[in-house]
């Protein structure tokens, strides 16, 4: 990077003279990567004389990640994709970090996937950061994955854990004794007949049709038969005395 500006105005901008861009550049990056409380409020002045400038509106975001303000560098990036080119996917990357730094794990990993991940890794080119801030955001793309791995872990541990309390509760329970067959008698017309009183019955019914279709028979042939037998032969017909 170019010279650095060692001092600075009582609002925070960088005093220099000339002022050149590259200088303010490299006094944003300073204050960025320093101990320097709020780096923001340090770069916004700068973001305020040079508006269009690709690299230093991309360094005031980074300036929000670094002092951990994601809803601020949210509507800084807003600002930045509408108004300047992507050249990678760098607003995915810096998207995903904002939504990781306010524990929206599961949003950032959404929105990291729908793209291609080594593709938005590599996007880190794209942003004016130093070799140890590239490491920076790398870290952050690694723990989105390990968290959402380790939430559907969890998500299986726990359906898991419920199906065999399930299964084990299941087991507790005694199985049903089969009913006794005075048992099933004495249930009444309420309880369901079994396949056992099914064929009782059947075995029944059918002894009892051959008995009736006997009596049909006498009934139509012999009794008359006897009845003109005791005619003829002019017998007394039987009778019960009536008791005195």
């Amino acid at each position: 990077m170019s010279e650095r500006v060692s001092s600075i105005n009582a609002d925070g901008s960088p005093t220099i003279d000339p002022q050149t861009i590259e200088q303010f550049r490299d006094w944003v990056w300073e204050k960025i990567v320093s101990d320097t409380p709020d780096a923001l409020s340090q770069a916004i002045p700068v973001l305020n004389k040079f508006p269009n400038d690709s690299i230093i509106m991309a360094m005031t975001i980074i300036a929000t990640l670094r002092d951990k303000k994601p809803q601020q560098e949210l509507r800084y990036l807003d600002r930045f994709t509408k108004e300047l080119q992507m050249l990678q996917r760098e607003d995915v990357l810096l998207r995903v970090v904002a939504l990781a730094q306010q524990d929206l794990w599961s949003l950032a990993w959404q929105q990291l996937h729908k793209y291609d991940v080594w593709e938005v890794k590599d996007s880190i080119n794209s942003l004016p950061v130093s070799w140890d801030y590239r490491q920076w955001f790398l870290n952050w793309v690694d723990k989105i994955e390990r968290h959402e791995s380790e939430r559907i872990r969890l998500e299986k541990l726990k359906e898991s854990l419920a199906k065999r309390k399930v299964q084990k509760e299941a087991a507790k329970k005694p199985e049903p004794k089969s009913k006794s067959k005075k048992a099933e008698v004495e249930a009444g017309p309420d309880a369901a007949p079994t396949d056992q009183a099914y064929q009782v019955f059947e075995d029944l019914n059918g002894r009892t049709n051959a008995q009736l279709e006997k009596l049909k028979q006498v009934m139509a042939t012999d009794v008359p038969a006897f009845n003109k037998l005791v005619r003829d032969q002019n017998v007394p017909a039987v009778f019960v005395k009536p008791a005195k």
